[in-house]
């Protein structure tokens, strides 16, 4: 074809109905192995983050981490296929805070984060070997799971019962 000629554009103009719509969304500039994570992420921030907060007190109250951020941080950690605390800032802080919303936060603070939710050390001595040993009942959190589930269960509160069986076994 020459530079001169020209070209004719047939254009066909079609209704759509709004079923027929893509759907837009907006994606970050960087990609990200972890991204699936974020829905999680969101939903744990929807659902959990009030009665996390609530649960054993803020944490902070003009900047900082709160709890639920702390263990969502923690979640994502295993989530993400790490074994360790620490794997949140070697290798997943810099995908993590790809999302413009939700915060992450580093191995440190959440190893601070779960040190002040962490009680005095029971010690139990056993009467047959004179072993000690200790546990920690962690006092703050243990109303959580129950506040959890009354809430997304609908349990009315003074209706709920609990069964917890905590044994000691004597291994050699």
């Amino acid at each position: 074809m020459s530079e001169d000629s020209l070209n004719l554009v047939l254009q066909i103009k079609v209704d759509k109905s709004s079923s027929d719509l893509a759907k837009v969304q907006i994606k970050p500039e960087e990609i990200t192995p972890f991204g699936g994570i974020f829905s999680i992420m969101e939903q744990f921030d929807a659902l959990l983050s009030n009665i996390i907060d609530s649960t054993p007190g803020l944490r902070c109250k003009s900047f900082g981490y709160s709890y639920a951020e702390t263990l969502c941080s923690l979640m994502c950690v295993f989530f993400c296929g790490s074994s360790c605390v620490e794997d949140v800032s070697a290798h997943l802080m810099h995908h993590l805070s790809c999302h413009p919303k939700l915060k992450t936060c580093s191995a440190d603070t959440i190893l601070r984060a779960i040190k002040e939710l962490t009680s005095e050390n029971i010690t139990y001595t056993s009467s047959s070997s004179e072993k000690s040993y200790d546990f920690n009942t962690a006092d703050k959190m243990n109303e959580l799971p129950v506040k959890a589930h009354c809430k997304h269960f609908y349990i009315h509160a003074n209706r709920r019962s609990a069964f917890y069986d905590n044994m000691l076994i004597l291994r050699e």
